[in-house]
């Protein structure tokens, strides 16, 4: 964490986003002295909802700070309205942009 610090000083970013449990923990953290703007991107919600110690810990650890980020990005409403309510994320910090999808590929390959 603290040569990620070091770096953010150096290069002074306007924005950093993050796409794992773990950045996501350390860019949050790291954001406290900071004027970046920290945007933190949940792909999937296994890690927090599974019962091994470790993802607990990410679990809570994340709900304690993930109100502290700018903004939270999620790939899908359904994800986000779950997460929402487990991690107790405020509805202003959610933006979901969905993964896009090639309609018109899927259906040429369903029909060879």
């Amino acid at each position: 964490m603290y040569k990620f610090d070091k770096i953010k000083k150096k290069y002074e970013f306007d924005i950093i986003i993050s796409f794992l449990p773990v950045p996501n923990l350390i860019n949050i953290i790291s954001s406290f002295n900071s004027r970046s703007i920290t945007i933190i991107s949940i792909r999937n919600y296994l890690p927090y909802s599974a019962d091994k110690i470790f993802d607990r810990v990410k679990r809570y650890s994340l709900k304690l700070l993930v109100n502290r980020s700018h903004y939270v990005v999620f790939p899908s409403s359904e994800m986000a309205d779950l997460l929402q309510k487990k991690l107790s994320i405020r509805q202003s910090k959610i933006k979901v942009i969905h993964n896009p999808i090639d309609y018109e590929y899927i259906i040429l390959q369903s029909n060879k």
